[in-house]
């Protein structure tokens, strides 16, 4: 089943209300989830008519993310996990950001109207047409859960905001290496920036004839030829558009100057 509706109407909270009644042994440390892997090792190793509860698949089994791997191994234990006669709560704001076949495969959903209210739902599917329907049941009010256990609460307060702080912080860090990534292309397209790059290393970018070369610049930076061009021409006004040419190796008169002084210096007189 799902629990449904606005954020703070106590979605997380009715759910665990339900599994707790359902199976007194329910322990947040052990039977609640925030992430994919978390649930299929609690569908794998709870008991039989054991409950669990998963937070958030919205964000982590998301329809966005359609048959992507992680996706299509949920939909795998969720079609297949019905013998071991475990109840499964989902909560989440809307049915449509969960992956399709976790919404079709839905029982019952509760759509929280209110703190502690909250309108049932029994879910169908039309199995020729896949189509799904729904009506209304009930509507039930729900206690606060763990009223013998308030240290459930605390913990599962704390799991949530360790869930979030994670995320927040592994998207920030993705963000942030896309702006870097994006600002450094954005650079790329001024000539000046690509010639300032392209001096920081030139012998990476000299053809076999010893010139700069702009299909290299190209080809290395990922910028378009015409603006490679221009930075070629920049880099030949600032005289770096050819390597620095060896010095030349001492020639055969000068050979000869130093090896006749050698001899003289050893006393030996050549004929």
């Amino acid at each position: 089943m799902a629990f449904l509706g606005e954020p703070r109407v106590g979605k997380s909270y009715g759910g665990m209300q339900i599994c707790s009644k359902v199976d007194p042994r329910f322990d947040v440390r052990t039977s609640l989830s925030f992430q994919p892997s978390a649930f299929i090792n609690q569908i794998q190793n709870l008991p039989e008519r054991a409950a669990c509860e998963y937070d958030e698949p919205g964000a982590t089994f998301a329809a966005r993310d359609f048959m992507t791997k992680l996706n299509r191994m949920m939909g795998f234990v969720i079609q297949t996990f019905g013998s071991k006669l475990i109840v499964v709560v989902w909560c989440l704001p809307m049915l449509p950001l969960m992956d399709l076949t976790g919404r079709n495969l839905l029982n019952y959903s509760v759509w929280m109207r209110d703190r502690g209210y909250g309108w049932v739902y029994k879910h169908n599917v039309n199995v020729h047409t896949g189509k799904p329907y729904k009506h209304h049941v009930m509507t039930v009010k729900f206690k606060m859960p763990f009223e013998d256990r308030p240290e459930q609460l605390v913990e599962y307060e704390r799991m949530k905001r360790d869930f979030q702080d994670k995320n927040y912080r592994a998207i920030e860090g993705s963000m942030r290496a896309d702006e870097e990534e994006a600002l450094t292309k954005y650079e790329l397209l001024d000539p000046k920036a690509i010639a300032e790059k392209v001096a920081k290393a030139p012998d990476e970018f000299f053809n076999e004839k010893g010139d700069v070369d702009a299909g290299l610049i190209c080809a290395l930076l990922g910028v378009p030829y015409q603006k490679a061009w221009l930075a070629k021409k920049l880099l030949k006004q600032s005289g770096i558009s050819q390597p620095p040419a060896t010095p030349p190796g001492p020639s055969n008169g000068s050979s000869a100057q130093t090896q006749q002084s050698e001899d003289s210096d050893q006393g030996i007189e050549r004929f």
